[in-house]
């Protein structure tokens, strides 16, 4: 996800700094714990396939790992410590506590604040995640569906309409049966969205692309501008009177809002391609597109309504928020935003300590206003998880504007993981950039042209933000300075240049070459290239050899169809390809990327295992694997699916491997005692139902976490019970 995607996170952010100053009601939960845990099965995560078996405990001193040994041996050494308590697991199963390598706290938090259009999930996930997120379950698998939820919520943010999550690459367009003509008739959606919003019956809920019948209902064109967010964030999708209602042009014919900016909305195809450059110059947004539509003789043409990457929305996201923040936040559904928003964020990082989450990546601290809410938050607030933040390389200051890197060095600074101040529950010390796009938003930058039969098929290879040339330029500052960099690259053009500039600075500053280096997402690998993609990361790591990728497993469960359909079998069959690089020495992680999905570490592992995949909106029983005819054992082998060990490691100690965490990940001797205790061992369930497994509890420096009142499942005692 692209930072700064919705227009809310870029205005809120700076308003929860400025009004969270009250004094910190209670910091920190203790210090760390003294307990002994035993009777159940340890999945250390230190080597593969390590366990240890229910004759075995557990000795944590002051939060730290002190033992690990035979029962009574431990509880013998406990005998000395003060205020021991101790933990019989009863068959239990005991791992490291799980680690969200990237996501985004904020946003998430934010984007409540406006109509959720996502689809739903498989019916398996939608009934849990239901449970902890209930709005979950107006979700609508129909483009339709989506629109009439928005029209009859007229919940409007300073007089715009504003949806999050459309997402053309699985809804179809109205309520029929999957046939071949849905592609056609979802890439006619992308490239012409205002046409066919604008031509919306909330009525019946119907499209009227040719002639609308007088008596209908259309909300998207009554001059009221609309601003929709696919669900992958590098799309938007705006009405006709959304330019004009942010001063950029208006759809008469030549005409000319603002003389400045030589915006035309309507033209030829050649005035329109000009009219393009000019709003990319006038507005800021090299990076970024609107999308032009033409008649069959190209004489009459327009902008579409499709708005490509996130720099492109400022137009339109400047408008909203006119004439300042005060009107936009009114609408927030919530007496005082600023407070309820921290409250909202404490709250999910409880739910996802529910879930075994011990410490929280934030993928995208994009703005200085951003950084000083979650310090407030954490000041202010008993944690139910670690935060670890990595800042965007353009960073915006407190007066909205990107930090050069001199700027960025007199404002920003890392924050230890040993920072007294925040106890480990706040550090930073990563660097993120965008390389690309979304591969299911038809934005990644690819080697090889989207399919030529797919939904994607105008977008050809996709979208490049940086070259290997401008990505060392913009982070080679941050890697000399001893940050760690993550760069976000779906697209197999995108990951060579981004293995390019890493290799580069292996060469050049190889006394920063065990520095961590992450690629996130690395989506596709085109099938004729694939090899030589996982060489070049391979020729890499002798120059950098924390050289390592994070993959969104999720394109996997909910967009393996769509991602086939746009690449073609063969490379939609083989994107996040975990075994390939795990044969060849790359370390893999799994993350959520939330809100782009739901933060549940169990589903992942299942996910990575088995490779199943849904055909929307037909999300019932276990799916189909990504590549047909497959049994599991052989895909374990010959196939991208991951042992339930090695998925396990992927959120945990391969995580914290790439975040600089030396003391989190794996339950070894002297390591901090942030645990998840499990219900059953998911290494031994059956692979379709390990993301049912019950979380019994969580612990961080050995203190067990309370993040729930109705979670309980761990009982500890004064003394230890006799085996």
């Amino acid at each position: 996800m692209k930072r700064n995607l919705c227009f809310f996170i870029i205005f809120i952010t700076a308003i929860i700094a400025a009004c969270s100053s009250k004094e910190p009601v209670v910091a920190y939960p203790p210090d760390g714990g003294n307990l002994v845990i035993y009777n159940g099965t340890i999945l250390t995560m230190a080597v593969e396939n390590q366990k240890l078996d229910n004759t075995q405990a557990l000795l944590i001193k002051d939060g730290v790992i002190k033992g690990i040994g035979k029962t009574q041996d431990i509880i013998s050494q406990s005998s000395s410590l003060e205020s021991v308590k101790y933990l019989n697991l009863n068959g239990k199963t005991l791992l490291p506590g799980f680690i969200e390598p990237h996501a985004h706290l904020m946003l998430t938090a934010n984007g409540e604040a406006v109509t959720n259009l996502m689809p739903c999930l498989p019916d398996k996930y939608q009934k849990i995640y239901e449970l902890d997120y209930p709005k979950g379950k107006k979700c609508k698998n129909y483009i339709n569906e989506a629109l009439g939820k928005l029209a009859k919520d007229n919940y409007l943010i300073n007089g715009w309409y504003i949806g999050n999550g459309l997402d053309p690459s699985r809804m179809l367009l109205d309520n029929r049966e999957p046939n071949p003509e849905w592609i056609d008739i979802n890439r006619q959606f992308l490239n012409q969205p205002a046409h066919y919003i604008q031509s919306f019956n909330s009525e019946d809920e119907a499209f009227y692309i040719t002639t609308k019948p007088s008596d209908g209902n259309y909300p998207f064109d009554d001059g009221t501008p609309l601003f929709i967010l696919d669900q992958s964030g590098h799309l938007a999708y705006v009405n006709e009177v959304a330019f004009q209602k942010s001063d950029i042009c208006s759809f008469t014919p030549g005409e000319v809002l603002n003389s400045e900016s030589g915006v035309i909305c309507v033209g030829t195809k050649d005035q329109m391609e000009k009219s393009l450059e000019n709003a990319k110059s006038y507005y800021g947004f090299p990076d970024g597109a609107w999308g032009i539509t033409c008649k069959e003789d190209r004489d009459i043409c327009s902008f579409s309504g499709l708005l490509n990457e996130e720099s492109s929305y400022q137009p339109f996201v400047d408008a909203i928020a006119d004439p300042g923040t005060k009107a936009m936040l009114r609408h927030a559904r919530q007496d005082d935003p600023a407070l309820k928003v921290e409250n909202r964020m404490v709250e999910l990082m409880k739910i996802f300590s529910r879930q075994g989450v011990t410490t929280f990546v934030e993928g995208g601290g994009s703005s200085v206003g951003m950084i000083e809410a979650y310090k407030n938050m954490v000041k202010n607030n008993t944690m139910a998880a670690r935060l670890r933040v990595l800042y965007t390389w353009d960073i915006k200051g407190t007066d909205g504007n990107p930090l050069n890197h001199k700027q960025f060095k007199n404002v920003v600074e890392k924050i230890p993981f040993e920072d007294s101040e925040f106890n480990g529950f706040l550090s930073a010390g990563g660097i993120k950039l965008w390389a690309d796009g979304s591969t299911q938003g038809c934005s990644a930058d690819l080697i090889t042209v989207y399919d030529i039969d797919g939904l994607c098929k105008e977008f050809k290879r996709g979208h490049q933000n940086y070259d290997d040339q401008e990505i060392i330029e913009n982070l080679g500052p941050f890697y000399e300075d001893g940050w760690y960099l993550n760069v976000h690259a779906n697209g197999d053009q995108a990951i060579i240049n981004t293995v390019t500039a890493f290799k580069n600075f292996g060469v050049n500053g190889p006394e920063y070459s065990d520095t961590p280096l992450t690629l996130i997402h690395s989506t596709v690998y085109d099938d004729k290239q694939k090899n030589d993609t996982i060489a070049a990361i391979k020729d890499a790591q002798k120059f950098v050899p924390n050289l390592s990728v994070s993959h969104l497993i999720g394109h996997v469960a909910y967009w393996g169809e769509s991602m086939k359909n746009e690449l073609g079998d063969e490379r939609g069959g083989h994107i996040a390809p975990a075994r390939s690089e795990l044969e060849k020495g790359i370390d893999v992680s799994l993350h959520s990327d939330m809100s782009i999905t739901p933060l549940y570490p169990l589903w992942f592992v299942e996910q990575a295992v088995t490779r199943k995949t849904w055909k929307y909106p037909k999300l019932t029983g276990n799916g189909e694997s990504l590549i047909p005819n497959i049994p599991q054992k052989e895909c374990m082998t010959k196939g991208e699916c991951l042992t339930p060990y090695r998925a396990l490691m992927a959120v945990t100690a391969i995580p914290a491997k790439q975040h600089q965490l030396d003391k989190l990940g794996t339950i070894e001797r002297h390591k901090i005692a942030d645990l998840v205790v499990l219900e059953h061992d998911p290494t031994i369930s059956l692979a379709d139902d390990i993301h049912s497994i019950p979380v019994a509890c969580t612990f961080i420096n050995g203190q067990k976490v309370k993040a729930s009142v109705s979670q309980d499942g761990c009982q500890l005692t004064d003394l230890p019970k006799l085996l």
